[in-house]
């Protein structure tokens, strides 16, 4: 950790500041690799959400203003790997 990280301790874990967040340090060393290996495109869109918080929903709405108002086929089905399997299933 550099100098201008804290640390502290809640709940019997010790945290550590980097970049104004609080977090573990496992977390902010990966954090601190993502940073810097990640290159970016100009259409790229960043879109996290919790375990289990429907992300699903996020990403249609995300596609959804990203297309505008094309009518086009629905990628999420095309390219939704669980979608293949189940649409395929017998049993």
């Amino acid at each position: 950790m550099s100098d201008k990280e804290s640390s502290a301790v809640w709940n019997k874990s010790e945290l550590y500041q980097w970049e104004g967040f609080w977090s573990n340090l496992t977390i902010i060393k990966e954090a601190k690799i993502f940073k810097a290996t990640f290159k970016s495109d100009p259409n790229d869109v960043g879109l996290a959400s919790f375990i289990k918080t429907s992300s699903t929903w996020l990403k249609v709405i995300c596609l959804s203003i990203m297309q505008g108002n094309k009518k086009e086929e629905d990628l999420l089905v095309k390219d939704n790997p669980h979608f293949h399997r189940l649409e395929n299933f017998s049993p």
